[in-house]
């Protein structure tokens, strides 16, 4: 199976031995985006603000793949409290389309203590 990285401008560059997507055997996988903006910088320090700009990142991501929100089949949702569920679902709502991806909710102590959400999806590749 042929593999290729998908590297995305606007969105900050990943860190570490890890691409922002790769696309194989017909499905794109997404790494887990953040709330940080292109330049690095954290969205704010409320969760709804960093949920948004995950979700802007994923938006960036699935368009350098030429997807959009309606191909991912899967998306996983990181938060750091589970208090921060709901936050997160009222965001999630303004992205989403119908058929909803299977998705899982998973509360996890995250790489840095600011950031209060993760998301990572797989797509339908076209």
């Amino acid at each position: 199976m042929d593999v290729e990285a998908i590297a995305v401008e606007g969105v900050a560059a990943p860190t570490g031995q890890f691409n922002h997507a790769v696309r194989g055997g017909g499905i794109v996988a997404i790494s887990g985006q953040v709330g940080l903006d292109h330049t690095g910088r954290l969205a704010g320090p409320e969760v709804g603000r960093q949920a948004r700009q995950a979700f802007e990142n994923l938006r960036a991501v699935l368009a350098s793949a030429g997807l959009d929100f309606g191909d991912v089949l899967r998306l996983t949702i990181y938060v750091s409290a589970p208090a921060l569920v709901g936050a997160v679902a009222e965001v999630r709502r303004d992205y989403l389309v119908e058929p909803w991806p299977a998705s899982t909710v998973v509360v996890a102590q995250l790489l840095s203590p600011e950031w209060l959400v993760e998301i990572d999806a797989l797509a339908v590749a076209r």
